[in-house]
């Protein structure tokens, strides 16, 4: 059938994933032998004579991040950008493992975290700059959230790094930049919502008219206490009502498709998957026997209602989720607000493609 997304974005990939053993070890003992030594009863009467805390620090920062460029980054022959995130993560470990009467020396190792933190951004901005030439490579109807994997599936070390930040962007987008956009349809499919008659438009514009009140009524109390506290609440909600209106934005925007030759079941920016006509054993439409609840096989569009169409696959697929995860997939249940009109179009072309 017609590619009209990119490839999976949790495929597996070719790259070995996961760290060497030789280094997890190491690692483990070294920060096992800080924290007895920075937490033993002796530390707090000899640190300064003994140096613990500089010694730890050291271990815990330069030491472990020397020994993850040697044991990890040059041996596979990666990126040097990837020892800026093994050092900061090498602080937060420091600084767990010391007592806050041993931290004088990481006031020191801060300072180095702001260049790094600036060449991380500027690494990050090359990248995002280098991987739009990816939306040149899409389909012509390749959907927005298509187009931004394809750009920034490949664009980082760590292939999780993109499909996140892909994910943040697309709800970003439809949270902000598609109010005057149409749903998604390419030429010669047809769509199919699932939002209009069961409810959950409705029920998902509810919470985020909550939230937008729990928003300022937090902030009012909160800043009689403490104002800092206040707006740095005030911004993680107003985050959260950002994302919330764009997953609801996609749901309207990404309706499930009837193409020539298959199916492609959208769960706004959740799940995408393919289904050719030839994977489709059985198709039933109006009152459907839904599966057992959560069962580990089953895609679910369209919310808690009763689902209206259920389709059977000969052989499990893939499904490509939010933020780079997978499902097998052998049963669909799909909530649509036209069911017969649906299976009547997958009727007609599966006939026509036969």
């Amino acid at each position: 059938m017609p590619d009209t997304h990119a490839p999976t974005v949790g495929a597996p990939s070719s790259t070995p994933r996961g760290f060497p053993k030789a280094f997890a070890a190491v690692a483990l003992v070294i920060y096992t032998v800080d924290f007895l030594v920075a937490r033993s009863p002796a530390a707090p009467r000899h640190g300064i004579i003994l140096g613990i805390p500089l010694g730890v620090t050291l271990d815990l920062t330069l030491v472990v991040s020397a020994l993850y460029w040697l044991l990890v980054i040059r041996p596979a022959g990666a990126s040097a950008a990837r020892v800026i995130a093994a050092f900061m993560l090498s602080l937060l470990g420091a600084r767990l493992v010391l007592r806050p009467d041993q931290r004088e020396y990481l006031l020191y190792a801060r300072f180095l975290v702001a260049p790094f933190e600036l060449a991380l951004i500027a690494y990050v901005v090359v990248k995002v700059r280098r991987a739009t030439h990816g939306f040149r490579g899409t389909a012509p109807d390749a959907d927005v959230p298509e187009r931004i994997v394809a750009a920034l599936s490949s664009a980082f070390p760590y292939r999780v790094v993109g499909q996140i930040l892909a994910t943040e962007l697309t709800i970003g987008f439809y949270a902000l930049c598609s109010w005057r956009r149409r749903p998604h349809a390419p030429a010669g499919s047809q769509g199919f919502s699932f939002h209009r008659k069961t409810g959950l438009l409705a029920l998902y514009w509810a919470v985020i008219g909550v939230c937008v009140v729990e928003l300022f009524v937090v902030h009012l109390v909160v800043r009689a206490f403490s104002p800092r506290t206040a707006w740095i609440l005030s911004a993680f909600s107003a985050l959260g009502v950002i994302w919330l209106v764009g997953f609801v934005r996609a749901m309207v925007l990404r309706p499930v498709l009837v193409t020539a030759s298959g199916i492609v079941v959208r769960s706004g920016v959740q799940w995408t998957l393919d289904v050719p006509f030839s994977a489709i054993q059985r198709l039933d439409a109006g009152r459907v026997t839904a599966p057992v609840r959560h069962a580990p096989a089953c895609l679910r569009v369209g919310g808690a209602a009763p689902p209206s169409v259920r389709i059977d696959l000969g052989e499990p697929l893939v499904a490509a989720g939010a933020y780079g995860r997978t499902k097998r997939v052998k049963t669909i249940t799909l909530t649509l607000d036209d069911a017969p009109a649906f299976a009547k179009a997958v009727h007609a072309r599966r006939g026509a493609e036969a």
